[in-house]
């Protein structure tokens, strides 16, 4: 997904994937990383990649940290639903 007024962080050029899910009986067989590497070489014109996943989803923040992501900060959602990120925070 490009950028839109609900992610300001993001660039003109960069994308936002997701939401993912990987259904259960294929789970632990590395397809989520796979993908998301996929993704991104797919689409050389990107500046930037972003993933959005909560605190407490270890499996999916694991695949996306073997997908060769960095964390960026905890975001949250403001009252006119638009994401902001405390860049600050501790992973």
């Amino acid at each position: 997904m490009p950028k839109i007024y609900k992610f300001p962080f993001m660039g003109k050029k960069s994308l936002h994937i997701g939401p993912c899910f990987t259904e259960p009986e294929f789970r632990g067989k590395g397809l989520y990383p796979y993908l998301l590497t996929y993704i991104m070489n797919d689409i050389p014109t990107a500046s930037a990649f972003y993933i959005i996943c909560s605190e407490t989803n270890t499996a999916s923040r694991r695949g996306i940290q073997k997908a060769g992501f960095t964390f960026l900060g905890i975001g949250y959602k403001t009252k006119l639903h638009v994401y902001k990120i405390d860049r600050f925070a501790k992973k």
